[in-house]
């Protein structure tokens, strides 16, 4: 069985905030978090209806510094068992 939800914690360099977080699955945009709202470290990223395989998560985030941080995850699902 395959977890469809996954539980994305971004942990953020020390003496920065974000400015804007956000993640994309398999060149999508799944979320988008801008000002306040991008102090939020955890979020749920669901890969519900997708096809079994490799998929590909990755998040953006701005800092309020003007730096760039990027981070790509690979997860595989399985085909959903027949009951």
């Amino acid at each position: 069985m395959s977890r469809r939800k996954l539980a994305i914690h971004i942990r953020r360099p020390a003496g920065t905030s974000y400015e804007s977080i956000a993640v994309t699955v398999n060149g999508r945009t799944k979320l988008r978090l801008k000002g306040l709202k991008a102090k939020k470290v955890k979020t749920t990223v669901s890969l519900k209806g997708l096809p079994a395989g490799k998929v590909t998560v990755k998040i953006t985030a701005l800092l309020t510094n003007g730096r760039k941080a990027v981070s790509k995850r690979m997860y595989k699902t399985c085909a959903a068992r027949k009951r």
